[in-house]
């Protein structure tokens, strides 16, 4: 019987898994320098959305940027997209995309490390 997969919100405060997760950020938005943690598990995350959603904004301002391809190439699942801004009205669309870019990211690496934890047992 398959195990089921990892809830991405007990990695939220884990240093190890948001640093890997601010790295697959950097990649997919093609950032230049680093963002930066404080090392706080407690904030993390939110350091973590506070820093992408500036970057975000401002790359979304590129003529040559294409906002739908980015989101393809991090695969937000359009369901997820379209609930979000139906259901989170007080928060502004930078914020939206910010919060599913991240809990997508965070996703990818918690499933990357749990079959990877799965296949050295």
């Amino acid at each position: 019987m398959p195990k089921e997969l990892p809830d991405i919100n007990n990695y939220k405060t884990r240093i190890d898994v948001i640093e890997e997760v601010a790295r697959q950020i950097e990649k997919d938005l093609g950032i230049e320098f680093p963002l930066k943690l404080s090392g706080n598990p407690d904030l993390a995350y939110t350091e973590l959305f506070e820093q992408t959603l500036p970057v975000l904004k401002e790359t979304i301002n590129d003529p040559l940027f294409s906002f739908k391809h980015l989101l393809y190439k991090i695969d937000i699942n359009e369901t997820k997209l379209s609930q979000a801004f139906r259901t989170e009205v007080d928060a502004n669309e930078f914020e939206i995309y910010t919060r599913l870019i991240i809990e997508r990211e965070l996703q990818k690496v918690a499933t990357r490390r749990f079959f990877k934890s799965s296949l050295n047992k």
